[in-house]
């Protein structure tokens, strides 16, 4: 996990450095809008995290507000359309072979219904941990490149017991993902 939560942070503070480099000569060229807008959204995609760690954050205070303002929660299941829309997208994306055969074939579909849950509840777990970079990258903070551990493991023998890229050490924000895992419990058990 943290060899992916390395590899997640250079990607993310990278595309934002990419994007604090590179968003001005965007908009001062000649280009089109249309190509302007579509620079944008390509060079900002680093920054959804961050939107997701807001987001997720603020849904447990939402649940007050709700009741607060004796909303029903029937109201906001019109935004299950865009999470229908995400899925269908990835689902399009991921599986190629539904295109040429049947589109909503039962093999596909199944390993999808499981594949999407895990890797939504993955970018939600990760969000926090990203976000630290994006703003990293934004503000131009400098930090150590961290490489992605190699195991070299070949077979069922081999291990990940004597890699020298393993730490002992727990990084800082996995006590803070810890504290945000009992949040969103909390608010699980609230909600």
């Amino acid at each position: 996990m943290n060899g992916l939560k390395s590899q997640q942070f250079r990607w993310m503070k990278g595309g934002a450095e990419t994007a604090k480099k590179l968003l001005y000569a965007v908009w001062d060229s000649k280009i089109p809008i249309y190509k302007k807008l579509q620079a944008t959204v390509h060079l900002l995609s680093s920054s959804i995290f961050l939107m997701v760690f807001i987001a997720g954050v603020l849904s447990f205070p939402a649940l007050f507000a709700l009741e607060e303002l004796s909303i029903q929660g029937r109201f906001l299941q019109v935004f299950l359309l865009s999470s229908l829309s995400i899925g269908l997208v990835y689902y399009v994306a991921n599986f190629p072979e539904v295109i040429k055969s049947r589109f909503f074939s039962p093999k596909p579909l199944r390993k999808f219904a499981f594949l999407f849950p895990t890797f939504l509840s993955l970018s939600m777990g990760l969000s926090f941990h990203n976000s630290i970079a994006v703003i990293q990258g934004f503000t131009g903070k400098k930090s150590a490149f961290k490489r992605t551990p190699k195991s070299n493991i070949q077979s069922r023998q081999d291990g990940f017991k004597h890699n020298s890229y393993i730490s002992s050490r727990l990084p800082l924000t996995t006590f803070g993902e810890g504290l945000l895992a009992l949040y969103f419990l909390v608010a699980v058990i609230y909600g």
